[in-house]
This record gives C-alpha cells, sequence and structure tokens, in this order.
C-alpha cells in the first residue's frame, strides 16, 4: 500500500498481509515484508522490512467480589516485528543510522511463527463442516 503526499509523490509504502488463518478477523491487516517511507523531495528515507508473527499475552480472571485470581490464561496475539537491518537516510541519501534487527521467533518462547499452529490442520476436514 503506498501514502502519498499532497504532491503526488510517494510518502510511504507498506506491504501488508491480511491474516487468512481459520480464527482471524479477515479485516485486519498486519505489516509483512517491505517498509519504505520517502523524503518530499522524493529520495528514500527509510528501508526495512516488517515479520508478522504472535506474541503471547497472559491475562487475568478476578471475583468480582474477592478480588482474588480465579483464573490466568494465555492468548496468541498477532503482531507485526522489525525484522534484519532498517536504515535512515537524510534528505541528501546519506545515512543517518543503520540498525539490525534480529528477533529469531523459533528461538523464543514469547513468540512464534503465525503458521506453526495450523501446520497440523487438516484443511479439508475444515470444509466439510
Amino acid at each position: 500500500m503506498a501514502i502519498l503526499y499532497e504532491s503526488g509523490q510517494i510518502k510511504k509504502y507498506e506491504k501488508f498481509d491480511g491474516l487468512d488463518l481459520i480464527d482471524s478477523n479477515p479485516n485486519i491487516g498486519y505489516l509483512n515484508g517491505t517498509y519504505l517511507e520517502y523524503h518530499p523531495n522524493g529520495s528514500i528515507k527509510t528501508t526495512g522490512a516488517y515479520k508478522l508473527i504472535e506474541e503471547y499475552v497472559p491475562y487475568y480472571i478476578f471475583d468480582a467480589e474477592t478480588y482474588k485470581e480465579v483464573e490466568n490464561c494465555c492468548v496468541w496475539v498477532p503482531k507485526s516485528i522489525k525484522i534484519g537491518e532498517w536504515v535512515e537516510y537524510d534528505n541528501l541519501g546519506e545515512i543517518q543510522e543503520s540498525k539490525v534487527y534480529n528477533i529469531i521467533v523459533k528461538d523464543s518462547s514469547n513468540f512464534r511463527e503465525l503458521t506453526d499452529r495450523y501446520l497440523g490442520i487438516d484443511i479439508n476436514e475444515l470444509k466439510k463442516r
């Protein structure tokens, strides 16, 4: 998706993926892939990429009368994270900053690839329902 300045120049290019998975909201898009941002003069301002993952988020349910915890559970929440090298340029094209995001999803208990939990699902069985 491209966002333009009033002049018609490209301001920002973002790649979104709508989650097309079983329990997702089809109207929600997540940054996943190339990210480019431009200065008003047309020179590149920022380059980078996003990766779509899921983050483990715990939540707690409390008894309304005693305020004591009665249940502790969790959910996996889709999230876009910066991945790889991100570079910032000034309006003359000179590099101002470079940063590398090395998040290895499989090595972290807090993140997982979105596809991980769907690998064991038989899509043909779901279509029969």
